[in-house]
Formats: C-alpha cells, sequence, structure tokens
C-alpha cells in the first residue's frame, strides 16, 4: 500500500500533467483495491479510464462504489452522496476537454478545467488516504498489543 502522500502534491501532479498522471494514479490505487477489498478488478484497464468518457460513465461509479465499501469494512466514515458529484464533475471536465478539441476556447477556460480536474482528484485521493491511515492507525495497535502482551 502506497504511504498517503500530502494533498498540494497530487494537486500539481493531477492538475499540470494534462491527466497523464491520473491515468497511473488509478492504476495504483485499484491494485491497493484489489488488495484491500479482494475486489475482482483488472487495474490495468484502469489507465484508459481518463481518456475515454464512455468508460468513465461506468467505471467512476465502480470506484467509489469499492471505495465505500472499504470505507464501511474499516470504520471510515464514506463520503455519501457527494460521490455522485464528484462522478459528475468528473464527467463534465472530460466532456470539456472532448468538445475543446474541436472548437476554438480560450486558454483560461482549459487551465480552469485542469485545475478543477486536479481538485477533483485531490479529493478522491483523501479519500484513499483516509482510508489508508485508518488501516495504518491499526495496525500499529495491534502491532503495540502484541509487542505488549509478550512483555507481559
Amino acid at each position: 500500500m502506497k504511504a498517503p502522500r500530502a494533498w498540494w502534491w497530487d494537486f500539481i501532479l493531477h492538475a499540470s500533467t494534462f491527466g497523464l498522471y491520473t491515468m497511473f494514479w488509478l492504476v495504483g490505487r485499484l491494485r491497493e483495491v484489489r488488495r484491500l477489498g479482494q475486489h475482482d478488478v483488472k487495474p490495468w484497464l484502469w489507465f484508459f479510464v481518463p481518456l475515454f468518457l464512455l468508460a468513465q460513465l461506468i467505471a467512476l461509479p465502480r470506484l467509489t462504489r469499492y471505495l465505500r465499501e472499504l470505507e464501511r469494512a474499516n470504520g471510515v466514515p464514506g463520503w455519501g452522496a457527494s460521490r455522485y458529484l464528484w462522478i459528475a464533475g468528473v464527467i463534465l471536465v472530460s466532456a470539456f476537454f472532448n468538445v475543446q478539441e474541436r472548437i476554438a476556447t480560450p486558454l483560461w477556460t482549459f487551465v480552469f478545467a485542469m485545475l478543477v480536474w486536479g481538485t477533483l482528484f485531490t479529493i478522491l485521493e483523501a479519500r484513499f488516504n483516509t482510508l489508508k491511515r485508518t488501516l495504518i492507525t491499526r495496525r500499529l495497535a495491534m502491532l503495540v498489543a502484541v509487542i505488549s502482551g509478550g512483555n507481559g
């Protein structure tokens, strides 16, 4: 499991790499989902999700469902219905990227869309980081209990 990283670093990577980092990031997160939740996923397929709007319509709800299941199983408060706003935001930004390739748009709209993209995936990364911190804390508590029990 990848250690949690500072939110601002993930934001910079998502927003400044034109979606390239996001493709690799999704593969990494789905590897973690497969490992933690025993979900039958093929992480390498998620590399293509940011590229295809239709794939996002299926993949993003699935991703948030996997995360919600992991959060519930580990006692982490979920994000409720706001996950639908996150999905809608990613799909709308992706749709904008598809449209702006075909029609002339001011540069500032592209920059704004990249910042929104970075923000949306930073929000999702924060959800994963909360789950990871909870799991790390539990493992440390179990380790301390084992060590303490061995000395008593």
